[in-house]
This record gives structure tokens, sequence and C-alpha cells, in this order.
């Protein structure tokens, strides 16, 4: 999924990235890119408990975030 993601959208970190930067700036505090991606995640969790109807792209969405941020969070701690 993420492969077909990325040949349409291209590379998700640059933009990860760009949103951690703003994030943290708004929020006055660090925000990492794994961050942004749970907090994505979080938002899908949230659309599927508000009682609306179940859509698989929410869960397929969860699943894409939590890929993504473990990642991120492997490839940083190999450039240690």
């Amino acid at each position: 999924i993420l492969d077909i993601r990325g040949n349409t959208y291209g590379n998700i970190l640059p933009n990860l990235t760009m949103q951690s930067k703003l994030w943290s700036a708004y929020f006055g505090i660090d925000i990492t890119e794994e961050d942004v991606c749970i907090a994505y995640a979080l938002t899908k969790i949230a659309r599927d408990k508000q009682g609306n109807k179940y859509h698989k792209d929410n869960a397929v969405d969860i699943a894409n975030y939590s890929v993504m941020s473990s990642a991120i969070k492997k490839t940083k701690q190999e450039q240690k």
C-alpha cells in the first residue's frame, strides 16, 4: 500500500518533516515526523469511534501511518 501511494503522491518524508516543523512552531513543543503519523492515525481512530459507518479506508490509513512512523524511527536510529 505504501508503495502504491508513494507512486501517486511521492516520498512522504519531506511532507511529514514540513508538517512536524510547522506543528512544532505552532504548539511551541518538539513534534517529530513520527508524532505527525501517530496524530493522523488517532484522527482516523476518532473518526471511526464517533459512530460513523465503518470505512475500510480508515483502517488502511491507520495501518499505513503506523508503518510510516515505524520506518521513520528505524531510519533515524540507523543514521545515529
